[in-house]
């Protein structure tokens, strides 16, 4: 979608549609979207209040242990190096989970769920009933730090979350319809092309956060070509789910954001 929030390339699927109406994974599948989540939750909240730089300073250590192991751990499993000290930008960089849990610890997860789910408008669920009966939260450690929620998120959801990261701070809610006119009777039944946008975070924040993405696919976990476009500066965060079940990214030029999952 472009910055306004007009949504200009959308797929639902895989392989050539073959009746209307169809399921569409795009804005109807919701799945974990792994750190994907990071920084629409906890270091967006960071940036915001200004409890985080690009530079603070934190320790590669967990803040709890969930049947007998530190919780959360790292990719490739426990490290041999718990307790390193590194800037917050290395923690983005190579996507590590310590540093999500541990603002989610110190400032609340309440207040970062409410950041995320108020400013950002990421659809998470503070009650969710499971298919199997289960009543469980996004209010918690592990959504919030590690994007394991409770439903998941639909691309749609995630693009537009990301919008304010390239755009000062603005967030417009994505549309495929700009306009619709009744001409019979001169009313507008419906306005996209109208909309008021909304600050979801400052210009600063969006700058801060934008230049950390940049880490990512410069030379993080999306490094070399793998997330370049000629001629664009492209920014990005990638996610994973266990076992590989989903593998997510969300990417932003000057001129688009978007995201895309597979699994």
């Amino acid at each position: 979608m472009d910055y306004k929030g007009r949504i200009l390339g959308l797929a639902g699927g895989i392989g050539e549609k073959t009746e209307s109406l169809s399921y569409n994974m795009a804005v109807q599948a919701n799945r974990q979207p792994g750190s994907t989540i990071k920084p629409i939750t906890t270091y967006g909240y960071a940036l915001e209040q200004d409890y985080i730089t690009w530079s603070t300073l934190f320790n590669d250590t967990p803040i709890m242990e969930v049947d007998g192991k530190p919780w959360p751990q790292n990719y490739g499993g426990i490290s041999d190096k718990w307790g390193y000290s590194a800037p917050v930008v290395d923690f983005i960089r190579f996507s590590r989970n310590t540093v999500p849990a541990q603002i989610c610890d110190k400032y609340g997860v309440e207040n970062v769920f409410n950041f995320a789910k108020t400013y950002l408008h990421v659809n998470l669920k503070e009650i969710y009933t499971a298919p199997d009966g289960r009543v469980i939260s996004d209010v918690a450690y592990a959504p919030l730090s590690v994007g394991a929620l409770s439903e998941g998120l639909t691309v749609k959801n995630l693009a537009n979350a990301y919008m304010p990261f390239g755009n000062g701070g603005l967030y417009y809610k994505g549309h495929v319809i700009d306009k619709i006119v009744d001409v019979r009777n001169d009313k507008v039944i419906l306005d996209n092309s109208a909309q008021v946008p909304e600050q979801a975070v400052s210009p600063e924040t969006a700058f801060i956060m934008n230049r950390l993405l940049n880490a990512v696919t410069t030379d993080g976990t999306a490094p070399g070509l793998d997330a370049k476009i000629p001629n664009k500066n492209v920014v990005g965060k990638t996610g994973t789910s266990e076992n590989w079940n989903d593998l997510t990214f969300v990417g932003l030029t000057e001129d688009f954001v978007s995201a895309m999952w597979l699994g």
